[in-house]
């Protein structure tokens, strides 16, 4: 009996544990904070050919449901005449949550871009392009988010005479979104704790009192004294 209360009690330790420790990070995005991307996807053009399209993105995140930051990307797609075009480019990025949940773990966001580089290779020329995409973005620490985007992108560029060649492909990627930052107004962690703490513990059950402790339902009844003789 007392081994099996003593599993119980170290059972209902653990879980509390945990608990509390969960709720002291809070799983929802930072008001304010530095932004890391890394994304992995790429594009399927409008005749078929598919490429990657990995990028990463430093910046910060402001206003509570703004990032703005820069990217550097690697596009490489088969260019006039079948030849191979690769290019680096650098863009302007930027994110804004459309529609957040009461928690602040999960966001709808609008992401902006606009690719600005050069093709490698032989043929050295300027490449400007754009991308547009909805993502949804969910927390489940403060510090880390990951989601997936889908929406349209397209580079325009030079491979050599008087007309420019273009290239417009549907876009998706994955992605994982590191921050280092707070929120304005944080909730206690010893609030929190103690929330958890009370949470996670057992339900108490009321001792049954014995029968002569329970007081009288009624008032007492007062007796006259007895009369003299």
């Amino acid at each position: 009996m007392r081994q099996a209360r003593f599993r119980s009690e170290i059972s209902v330790g653990v879980v509390a544990a945990l608990v509390t420790l969960s709720g002291a990070a809070r799983a929802d995005m930072p008001d304010k904070a530095f932004w890391m991307d890394l994304r992995v996807g790429g594009g399927v053009s409008l005749n078929g050919q598919f490429f990657p399209t990995p990028a990463i993105v430093l910046g910060a995140r402001f206003a509570s449901r703004v990032q703005l930051g820069g990217a550097l990307s690697y596009w490489r797609f088969a260019g006039r005449g079948q030849s191979t075009v690769g290019t680096v480019l650098a863009a302007p990025d930027l994110e804004v949550d459309l529609f957040k949940s009461a928690d602040d773990r999960m966001a709808l966001f609008l992401g902006l871009g606009m690719p600005l580089g050069g093709t490698t290779g032989a043929n050295k020329a300027f490449a400007v392009g754009y991308r547009v995409a909805l993502g949804i973005r969910y927390a489940p620490h403060p510090n880390f988010a990951m989601g997936v985007e889908a929406g349209g992108q397209g580079l325009f560029f030079d491979e050599g005479g008087d007309s420019w060649s273009n290239i417009q492909s549907v876009y998706g990627a994955l992605f994982g979104t590191f921050y280092s930052g707070h929120r304005a107004t944080p909730k206690p962690v010893e609030h929190r704790a103690a929330e958890n703490r009370a949470a996670a513990a057992p339900p108490t059950r009321a001792t049954p009192q014995p029968a002569s402790a329970q007081p009288a339902s009624g008032p007492e009844e007062v007796r006259p004294p007895p009369a003299a003789q």
